[in-house]
C-alpha cells in the first residue's frame, strides 16, 4: 500500500498524491468525526442527467449489524445554505434528477438546528433550482415525519418515491438489531403512505438470517412482504461485520439456511413486482 487516506481527509488527496509520486509512503488520517469537507470543486461521475448530493455524514443509530459508525463517525449535517449552493452548481451542469443521500437522511439537521429539517431542505432546493426531480434515499422509518410526507406529496418536484430501510418486521429481531421501530410502527407507517392522496412508491431493504432469527420470525417477514406488496425490495443475507455487536451474538444462523430463506423471499417479491408492474400498464 502506497497511500492511506482517511474518510475525513479526502480534501488532502492532491497533496497526498504529490507526496506519493516523490516515492514516499503516505498516511493521511484525521479525526473520524471531523466536519465534512465543504467548498470543494464538484466533479460529476454519474451520467449527465443524474447526480447524488450528500447532505450529511456518519450515523448515530448504532444498529448492531452495522460498522458505519466505526468507519464514518457520528452524524454530521451540512448547512442548508451549503447544500443549496452545491445543488445550484449541479443544476447549472444540467442535472435533472438529484438524489439526496446520507447514512440517515431523515436525521438531517438535528445536530446543527436542534430539529429534523429534511422537509425544509427539500423545499429550499426546490425553490432555488430548476431541477425537476428530487429523490430521497435512506429515510429511517421512525424519523419519517408528517411534514416530510406532506412535502413529498405536495411538492411537484419531489419524486413520489421513498427509500425506507426496514431490515425486518419481527419485534424480537428488530430489538436485537437495535432498531428503533416495532412491527406496529412499521405497519402504521406503510399503511399511512399507501393511503396518501398521491401514490408513493416505497423501496426498502430486508435482511434474513440475522442471529437468532427463528422460522417463526422468517415466516412473519414473508407474510409482511406478501401483505404490503412494496414496489421495490432488496434482500440480503446477514453477514458478520468485524467489531459489531451482532458478530458476537449467540445463535448465528447457518449459511445454507440463510441462502434458502433469501431465495424464498426473492421468489415471493418477484411475483409481487410482476403484479405491481402490470398495474401500471396504460398509465
Amino acid at each position: 500500500v502506497d497511500v492511506i487516506v482517511g474518510t475525513t481527509a479526502f480534501d488532502s488527496i492532491c497533496e497526498v498524491i504529490k507526496e506519493s509520486l516523490k516515492g514516499k509512503r503516505v498516511k493521511k488520517v484525521k479525526d473520524i468525526n471531523d466536519k465534512m469537507c465543504e467548498n470543494l470543486p464538484r466533479i460529476r461521475t454519474t451520467p449527465s442527467y443524474t447526480a447524488y448530493l450528500k447532505i450529511a455524514e456518519g450515523c448515530h443509530n448504532r444498529c448492531t449489524y452495522c460498522a458505519i459508525p466505526l468507519i464514518r463517525g457520528r452524524h454530521r449535517s451540512r448547512t442548508i445554505e451549503d447544500i443549496v449552493a452545491e445543488a445550484k452548481k449541479l443544476d447549472a451542469m444540467g442535472v435533472k434528477e438529484l438524489n439526496l443521500i446520507a447514512q440517515d437522511t431523515t436525521r438531517y439537521g438535528l445536530d446543527i438546528y436542534g430539529e429534523y429539517k429534511l422537509d425544509e431542505l427539500v423545499k429550499a432546493i426546490s425553490d432555488n433550482t430548476n431541477i425537476p426531480w428530487i429523490r430521497l434515499l435512506y429515510c429511517y422509518p421512525e424519523k419519517l415525519t408528517d411534514e416530510l410526507l406532506d412535502e413529498i406529496i405536495n411538492n411537484p418536484k419531489v419524486c413520489k418515491y421513498i427509500d425506507i430501510p426496514l431490515q425486518h418486521i419481527s419485534d424480537s429481531v428488530l430489538k436485537r438489531m437495535n432498531r428503533k421501530t416495532t412491527k406496529k410502527d412499521i405497519e402504521t407507517l406503510i399503511s399511512k403512505i399507501k393511503k396518501a392522496s398521491k401514490f408513493i412508491a416505497v423501496r426498502t431493504t430486508l435482511m434474513t438470517g440475522f442471529p437468532g432469527e427463528t422460522n417463526e420470525d422468517f415466516n412473519e417477514l414473508c407474510e409482511f412482504v406478501e401483505k404490503y406488496k412494496l414496489m421495490h425490495v432488496g434482500f440480503f443475507a446477514y453477514s458478520k461485520e468485524e467489531g459489531t455487536p451482532a458478530a458476537s451474538l449467540p445463535n448465528q444462523v447457518d449459511e445454507d439456511i440463510k441462502t434458502r430463506r433469501l431465495m424464498k423471499l426473492i421468489r415471493i417479491q418477484k411475483k409481487i413486482a410482476s403484479e405491481v408492474n402490470k398495474s401500471f400498464v396504460g398509465k
